[in-house]
């Protein structure tokens, strides 16, 4: 009995904890389904708050918004769809009749059925009966329920039209802006394909439409296989792929491109990241531009090349402002002056110099502003104080910022001017000696005629009065010595004429042929051997009278074949007049021989004075003056 009262306890107070347990699980539940509920009402004061913003967004729009639920009737409207079809709130739940539009649109209910049964969108411009334009859209989704609803959407068409035009016109104004650019554009997406090209881009790249472009890699125009050392040998170097991996500009400013058919050009490009969707999205690619540099990179070629020319010249050149400092100062003008271009630079190149002007400055100035340049000589005092003559020009140029400059170039001339003074004064002791020696030669040739004269006459006497043949000779011995001292004295003296410029020439009527008829018979009688012939030759074209020096006609001729008779032991001597040309006509005397001849390394002194060439016998005689006169 005692132990039944005590099982009855224990399942008293197991069934007391499994409904203290159900109490706990129910109070547990209790409090998740308090919070769902908070978080029911907070999702719908979210939603009716959404929903009201929405309404404000529609209203604050003149776009109109009418919804239609799947049997087409009104479920929702916007205040600009109610003043345009004159619905009310009461209006909501009814059908399409209750709309009461001043739209010219006979198919606005058959539009509505096609777009809610054929799930398609449809759009058209109509006009109100106010004048205004719209477009209407029907536009068919699909709503949380999961049955098809429309929505109508109503635009006043006059400003979208206005933003229409405003874009086509902008679009045409970017096409025709980038058709007309000399800047090759190119657009680089991420895996550097070309999505877009400009006419310039495919002109450059040796394309013949930028179209054919589109696709292409632009690895292909931008690596140089073949070039040494290049920015853009290969893709691992390339600056644009580099530009499009890291999202960043660049510029290079010379680089190598390639064309279509394998040739280069010289280039400058830039890249620009084109711009992202989104903070955090990455660039889809770059724009990039590029100009030919050829020109520039030749003419930049040309500039470096005259630079140089202009600091290695021994000239000093310099450039300075029209009243202002020194701009330029060359490396010859370092040297000539004694001034670094640090130390001339900026100051004024007249004061800098100490420079003595021939003329006031402002006649110079005057005479560069009519003539553009002046030329003349300047007196300059160097850093060590010398004082140094140059030949100056001055001439204007044009700065790249507008400004005048002078450009200076100077010679010194101190040197060559010493040298040209030492050169005339030995010219002045020349001249003198030479007239000094012309006056000794022809007074000693005056003085030596006198005793010669006698001697000859005497010497002639005594021929003519000597009986015995052994005296005779004797006498003409000594009278064919005298002419021939006499000879030379006459030699002597025409020497003395010609270097002093003494020597007169008397026009007169002359028979050529008579002359040199003359000259031969009374040479004939030097020749002494009977293997020498002595010949004449004269064309008949040769006038009969010329104009001419007759003396020095016969003095030259004479000489000549006086040297032939003595240099020729056997042959023919031949004298020879011919008329050469035909406008003007020339006379041409010639003296031929068949001696011994001139060696080559002699023909160069034949017309110096005292001047023989070495032969082969002795006993010619001669001093050398007879070519020389």
């Amino acid at each position: 009995m005692k132990k039944e009262p005590q099982v009855a306890n224990d399942e008293l107070v197991a069934t007391n904890e499994a409904l203290q347990s159900v109490n706990e699980q129910r109070q547990s539940i209790t409090q998740e389904l308090c919070a769902a509920k908070v978080a029911y009402l907070r999702t719908i004061e979210d939603a009716i708050e959404a929903h009201e913003d929405l309404d404000n967004a529609l209203g604050g729009f003149e776009l109109g918004v009418l919804f239609f639920d799947h049997n087409l009737l009104i479920r929702r409207f916007t205040p600009f769809i109610a003043e345009v079809f004159g619905l009310s709130e009461k209006d909501r739940g009814r059908g399409i009749e209750v709309l009461r539009s001043g739209l010219d649109c006979p198919t606005f209910e058959a539009d509505l059925r096609e777009a809610h049964t054929s799930h398609v969108l449809i759009e058209r411009e109509v006009q109100h009966a106010s004048g205004a334009t719209y477009r209407l859209r029907f536009m068919p989704y699909r709503s949380n329920r999961g049955s098809i609803e429309v929505v109508l959407t109503l635009l006043e068409a006059t400003p979208l039209r206005r933003i229409e035009r405003g874009l086509l016109d902008s679009e045409r104004w970017n096409r025709l802006v980038l058709a007309s650019t000399a800047e090759g554009i190119l657009g680089v997406d991420r895996q550097r394909r070309c999505v877009f090209a400009n006419p310039a881009a495919a002109r450059m790249l040796g394309i013949a439409s930028e179209s054919e472009l589109l696709g292409a890699s632009v690895c292909e125009y931008l690596h140089d296989p073949h070039s040494q050392g290049d920015l853009h040998a290969t893709e691992a170097d390339c600056v644009v792929c580099d530009s499009i991996d890291r999202a960043i500009p660049a510029h290079v400013r010379s680089t190598t491109f390639c064309r279509a058919d394998g040739t280069r050009f010289a280039a400058e490009f830039w890249t620009h990241p084109l711009a992202t969707e989104g903070p955090d999205a990455s660039p889809p690619g770059v724009v990039l531009t590029f100009i030919d540099v050829s020109a520039r990179q030749e003419t930049e070629e040309q500039l470096l090349l005259r630079s140089t020319l202009l600091e290695s010249t021994h000239d000093a050149i310099l450039a300075w402002r029209l009243g202002g400092g020194i701009e330029f100062w060359n490396r010859g003008a370092q040297r000539k002056y004694g001034y670094t271009a640090e130390e001339a630079l900026g100051k004024v190149s007249h004061q800098l110099l100490r420079t003595v002007h021939p003329v006031p400055w402002e006649e110079i100035e005057g005479t560069m502003h009519r003539t553009g340049e002046w030329t003349g000589e300047l007196v300059h005092v160097t850093k060590d104080n010398r004082r140094i003559r140059v030949t100056s020009r001055h001439q204007f140029l044009s700065s790249a910022a507008g400004e005048t400059l002078v450009l200076e170039s100077n010679r010194d001339i101190t040197e060559s001017l010493r040298i040209q003074e030492e050169l005339r004064e030995a010219r002045r002791a020349a001249d003198a000696a030479n007239r000094a020696k012309s006056v000794f030669l022809a007074s000693m040739s005056h003085e030596l005629r006198t005793p010669l004269a006698a001697i000859l006459g005497f010497a002639e006497i005594l021929a003519e009065d000597l009986e015995s043949q052994a005296s005779k000779d004797a006498a003409k011995t000594i009278q064919r010595n005298g002419l021939h001292l006499l000879a030379l004295l006459d030699d002597v003296l025409d020497l003395a004429k010609v270097e002093a410029g003494k020597v007169d020439f008397h026009r007169e009527d002359v028979s050529l042929a008579e002359l040199l008829t003359d000259l031969v018979e009374l040479l004939r009688v030097r020749i002494t051997r009977d293997c020498v012939r002595l010949r004449l030759e004269i064309d008949p074209a040769i006038p009969p009278v010329i104009q001419t020096d007759g003396r020095r006609i016969r003095q030259v001729v004479m000489n000549l074949i006086g040297n032939a008779i003595k240099f020729t032991h056997e042959g023919a001597i031949t004298v020879r007049a011919t008329v050469e040309g035909t406008s003007p006509q020339f006379l041409m005397v010639v003296v031929e021989d068949e001696g011994v001849g001139i060696a080559p390394e002699q023909i160069e002194h034949v017309f110096e004075p005292f001047q023989q060439g070495k032969q082969v016998e002795v006993g010619q005689n001669g001093v050398g003056l007879g070519l020389a006169i």
